[in-house]
């Protein structure tokens, strides 16, 4: 029971840390997008790092839990 936890922990992690990068990719392929909706930028900034943040702390309570 234990093991499927983690495996879903694991999961959920690797998830987290590939959708915060998916959502950072493109912003440093569109290089001088500065202007409007830069604000709308920012947040998706803010987001993509809080996924990839979140998704490294589940993988260590993971991994610390075991």
């Amino acid at each position: 029971m234990f093991q499927q936890i983690e495996a879903v922990l694991h999961t959920i992690a690797y998830g987290c840390i590939i959708v915060g990068m998916l959502l950072i990719a493109p912003k440093f392929f569109s290089a001088g997008d500065v202007g409007e909706g830069h604000h709308h930028h920012k947040f998706g900034f803010v987001l993509s790092w809080f996924f990839i943040l979140a998704g490294l702390i589940l993988e260590i309570i993971a991994v610390w839990a075991t």
